[in-house]
């Protein structure tokens, strides 16, 4: 028989706690393995089934988000799941920031507009939250509008983003964004001209055209754009 609502609200709670508390240690397991520290083959195996762990918490999320109204979990809980393990992201890249970009593309609109706020506001990495709000548009999950301009991203890496500085951190992740409404590439592209002024948004003009083709990128904008306007 299912579970009472109230005992799998609670049962939900306790387990996306234990996903986000999980999810927040990634960067210092993937470290570990990396460095040999403790044994490498258990090192491994922790980041793996910390990974697969999340994946299925978001797979979790969608189905039950298919079911709505009914199913186990009200609307409210499902958002605040998903905004609970976007706050835990942190690194800007992953299968984990993959899980979450495919997880909140299904489920409710009202949550990934959540989850992004969420990250802003609450994030230990700012790149990831950074990361998960310019993947979400590029999918169509959150309207342009949401996405600040590039000139508004921090300077330096700060909160986790690897030192990486903001031409390294939109290099990285460029090719993520290559299937963006035309009229949002088309504003990154403007947006890095404009900061090729002082020569830094000549590194992200060059990501754009390595990640999205030297001419595609601009003249796919334009003909979506005068066809819109037409």
């Amino acid at each position: 028989a299912a579970l009472p609502r109230t005992v799998a609200v609670a049962a939900l709670r306790r387990v996306v706690a234990a996903a986000a508390a999980a999810s927040a240690r990634l960067p210092a397991m993937q470290h570990d393995a990396r460095s040999g520290r403790g044994h490498p083959q258990s090192t491994c195996s922790a980041l793996n089934a910390t990974v697969a762990g999340v994946e299925a918490l978001w797979e979790g999320l969608t189905t039950a988000a298919r079911q709505l109204p009914r199913g186990p979990w009200p609307e409210e809980e499902i958002v605040a799941a998903a905004s609970a393990l976007a706050v835990s992201l942190a690194r800007p890249a992953g299968p984990e920031v993959n899980a979450a970009v495919a997880g909140l593309c299904t489920l409710p609109r009202a949550a990934a507009r959540a989850a992004a706020r969420a990250a802003d506001d609450g994030c230990a990495c700012a790149a990831a939250a950074e990361a998960l709000r310019a993947r979400l548009a590029a999918v169509g999950a959150l309207p342009p509008a949401d996405v600040p301009p590039l000139s508004a991203w921090p300077r330096v890496g700060h909160h986790g983003g690897g030192g990486l500085d903001r031409t390294g951190r939109f290099r990285a992740l460029a090719p993520h964004l290559a299937g963006a409404p035309a009229v949002l590439r088309m504003r990154w592209l403007e947006e890095a001209a404009a900061l090729a002024v002082g020569e830094e948004g000549l590194g992200a003009l060059a990501a754009m055209a390595a990640a999205w083709g030297p001419c595609a990128a601009v003249t796919g904008a334009k003909t979506e754009a005068v066809a819109t306007k037409g």
